[in-house]
């Protein structure tokens, strides 16, 4: 269930209340992670999820905005009374600066912490943060940045950091037409989690620049990217040409 109040014109408080139940399947290449979480606290678990969350949009569009800026800030938790118990925090925040009739500027920044408490020793691997891809830096592969187990399993992390910078025109050749429009963008992220056991706690910052095209199609927005990863290390997965639909960000 999930409702919200609006407070003012531009400011909005999200509350939400549920219950998730979740199987795990393990098999003998399993992650060790995955057997250990089914050790301890079987293979069926069920959670009551509460959440909070403000909004504050004071952009002047929702799909093409050139000024203004978002600002969100959550809270999720697994709540007492549930078989595991843990919170996420959340926050973003995101400038449209308009540079010329021409040229805006977007300046998006992102911070989450989360772990567990109570009966639930740390954070529930499936709850973890995952970093890389449209959304995050792209370039690399979607959740492809941050810890790994002896194996080069993803593990993702309970703390992470993401950075963006986008110029923002219209498309070359098509300045009239208002449903396609290019940027240029640099992206820097790092993702990490100290206690994660048998893995590398952080390979430090990744960073990427190209060039992205966004079009507000009949089906939704669609967003084309091409991104160079400029600081690769040993074992990173990379994919240059990605594509999204339903979000222009």
């Amino acid at each position: 269930m999930r409702f919200g109040v609006p407070v003012t014109e531009v400011d909005r408080i999200n509350f939400s209340l549920g219950v998730e139940q979740t199987k795990i399947t393990t098999f003998d290449n399993s992650p060790q992670r995955y057997i250990d979480f089914v050790d301890q606290y079987g293979r069926t678990t069920k959670t009551l999820l509460g959440g909070v969350s403000w909004a504050r949009d004071t952009r002047d569009s929702a799909l093409w905005p050139t000024r203004g800026a978002l600002i969100k800030v959550g809270a999720d938790a697994g709540l007492p009374g549930g078989d595991l118990e843990y919170y996420r925090l959340t926050h973003q925040q995101s400038w449209f600066f308009p540079l010329s009739k021409t040229y805006t500027l977007m300046l998006n920044g992102e911070a989450g912490y989360a772990n567990g408490y109570g009966k639930s020793s740390r954070l529930p691997f499936f709850q973890n943060f995952y970093i890389g891809g449209l959304g995050s830096v792209r370039g690399y592969d979607n959740g492809s940045i941050g810890p790994k187990d002896i194996n080069g399993d993803y593990l993702g992390g309970t703390r992470k950091l993401v950075a963006n910078a986008e110029l923002l025109f219209p498309f070359p050749g098509m300045k009239d037409n208002k449903s396609v429009r290019a940027s240029l963008f640099f992206d820097a992220g790092t993702l990490w989690d100290t206690r994660e056991i048998g893995s590398t706690a952080s390979d430090g910052l990744r960073y990427s620049a190209g060039f992205a095209v966004t079009w507000l199609s009949p089906v939704g927005p669609m967003k084309f990217s091409y991104a160079d990863p400029l600081k690769k290390k040993e074992g990173d997965k990379q994919q240059r040409f990605q594509f999204q639909l339903g979000t222009v960000f």
